[in-house]
């Protein structure tokens, strides 16, 4: 689970952001809805960002699939920058994102610095208990050293494998990987249950509509994206029994999904979503369906991916409602609060405009966006507004402006 995000200089963020998902002792009016962290704390399952349109809400959760890509993926060299944008009028000064997330009965900070160029400084501690007190140690560093043209690098005992290689210089200086992490570019020299592979293998279990550079909804049509999740869900019998039971449950018609190679296509498959209504059953492909039935397909398949998994995750969407009925967006969240449908304790992490969900989400589970004349994205958790309650009717204070983060007209 992710415990806090910090980040400053990215897309929208100019000044630094915290998204503390972690409880205040004491302060938790629906436990159900927390997650159990080490050392006794309490993460949030579900984490709502809420604002006026072009607040940043984006922005926010772009910064969770930056950091996904950064520790899974490699940069293979035929770019020689890594293409995100950074806010207009802080160009110069480099991108700092801060990350901590647990993993079994440890948390692990990763502190990133970059441009576009390189990355700066990178840095992972790892806090453990020991003796049943908390220890934080130091696990590697890298920091670009700007008179020697190179990284100045230290590792610990807690990487035995990567401390011993030979031409660790060699490797971590490779032109290549300036811009690509430590974690990633050294996973071939780390042992199969080490501590790296245990960290990429975390940030592996991540499923999203966003991506770090736009949203993958941008780059096809909801059909498009729809197929691909029939093709998923045809693939995976988890899946496919996951994300039916849902279908069937909202009332759509929905039979299953299906596969054909009509004749007139010269051998390419289509795929959809057979109905059946009193007993009479037909197809329609995904280029025929409802923009709000191909959206809720391709986002339940998302939620699934990681929900059927042995292992949890994290799941981040954004827009959650969007072409949604109010009554099946909420089923979809509910999906991540309930017991019964997230054992695995996935965490959601979702944007929304359907601010009904603030009624059924405590006063740490919420954060709000907004852009300051500026137009930088601020963002604060609900319960630092002064004079909030616990039993305060969320939902209807905010849409009378009582917390900010609501369009303003000039």
């Amino acid at each position: 689970m992710i415990n806090y995000i910090k980040a400053s200089n990215f897309y929208s963020i100019g000044e630094e952001i915290i998204l503390d998902f972690r409880a205040k002792n004491g302060s938790i009016s629906s436990p159900e809805l927390y997650l159990d962290a080490p050392f006794g704390k309490k993460v949030t399952k579900v984490a709502f960002i809420g604002g006026g349109n072009a607040s940043g809400k984006t922005n926010v959760l772009r910064i969770i699939a930056f950091l996904s890509y950064i520790l899974t993926d490699r940069r293979d060299g035929s770019d020689d920058s890594l293409p995100y944008l950074k806010f207009l009028t802080m160009s110069e000064a480099p991108t700092v994102l801060e990350v901590d997330f647990s993993i079994k009965e440890s948390t692990y900070t990763l502190n990133l610095v970059l441009d576009e160029n390189k990355i700066i400084s990178e840095e992972l501690s790892a806090t453990t208990l020991v003796k049943e007190r908390t220890s934080k140690g130091h696990v590697f560093s890298r920091t670009w050293n700007e008179k020697k043209q190179k990284y100045d690098v230290k590792i610990s005992d807690l990487l035995p494998t990567v401390k011993q290689i030979s031409n660790l210089d060699g490797i971590v200086n490779s032109p290549i990987n300036r811009l690509n992490s430590f974690v990633f570019f050294m996973l071939p020299y780390d042992t199969a249950e080490g501590l790296l592979s245990q960290v990429a293998n975390f940030w592996s279990r991540f499923s999203t509509n966003v991506t770090w550079t736009s949203s993958a909804e941008a780059y096809a049509p909801i059909s498009v994206l729809a197929e691909r999740a029939s093709k998923v869900i045809l693939s995976n019998q988890k899946i496919n029994e996951f994300t039916s039971k849902f279908l069937r449950k909202i009332d759509i018609g929905y039979n299953q999904i299906f596969e054909d190679t009509p004749k007139d296509l010269n051998g390419e498959k289509i795929y959809g979503i057979e109905h059946i209504y009193r007993n009479k059953k037909f197809r329609l492909d995904t280029k025929l369906e409802s923009t709000g039935t191909n959206r809720i397909l391709f986002i339940l398949t998302i939620a699934a991916e990681i929900l059927t998994a042995e292992q949890g995750g994290v799941v981040v969407i954004d827009e959650a409602d969007a072409y949604l009925h109010p009554d099946i967006y909420e089923k979809f969240v509910e999906l991540f609060m309930s017991p019964e449908t997230n054992r695995n304790n996935t965490q959601l992490i979702l944007s929304s405009h359907n601010y009904t969900t603030l009624n059924f989400l405590d006063k740490q589970q919420i954060f709000l966006t907004e852009r300051d004349e500026d137009g930088q994205t601020d963002v604060w958790r609900l319960d630092e507004v002064r004079g909030v309650r616990a039993d305060d009717n969320f939902y209807a204070k905010y849409m009378s402006g009582a917390y900010g983060a609501v369009p303003r007209e000039k």
